[in-house]
């Protein structure tokens, strides 16, 4: 009857913190070009100082980074010979009777935008095709 604890071990891979920084610098430098001039004064933060040294970087972002998601593909939707699917195309849960899962969990993966959207369109889908 507890709560789940999700713990998405944010930035907890070396891996993960040098995309982030490489990602942060390259999105810096694009603000920086002369197309937007006139719509950026000046960049804040990260100062040049801390964009100049990765430890520097690295230690701004685990003071600054947050998650803001919706968890996605945990009870992924496939052909039931993929032993990675857990629903089928219908949301029904594979070996389960009369069970069905419709939200963002059954997208096998996360589209490019944010899962809101997505999901009330699966959610809607569903609702009919059940009626």
């Amino acid at each position: 009857m507890a709560e789940p604890l999700i713990e998405f071990e944010m930035l907890g891979d070396d891996r993960d913190v040098d995309r982030l920084r490489d990602g942060i610098r390259h999105a810096i430098d694009i603000v920086r070009h002369r197309t937007f001039a006139t719509v950026v004064e000046e960049i804040l933060d990260p100062s040049d100082k801390v964009l100049a040294d990765d430890a520097t970087l690295t230690s701004w972002l685990l003071d600054h980074c947050d998650a803001h998601l919706h968890p996605g593909g945990t009870c992924r939707m496939g052909a039931s010979e993929d032993p990675r699917s857990v629903v089928d195309s219908k949301c029904r849960v594979l070996g389960v009777s009369g069970q069905r899962v419709i939200d963002a969990s059954i997208m096998p993966s996360l589209p490019r935008a944010a899962t809101h959207l997505t999901t009330v369109m699966i959610a809607q889908h569903m609702a009919q095709s059940l009626a």
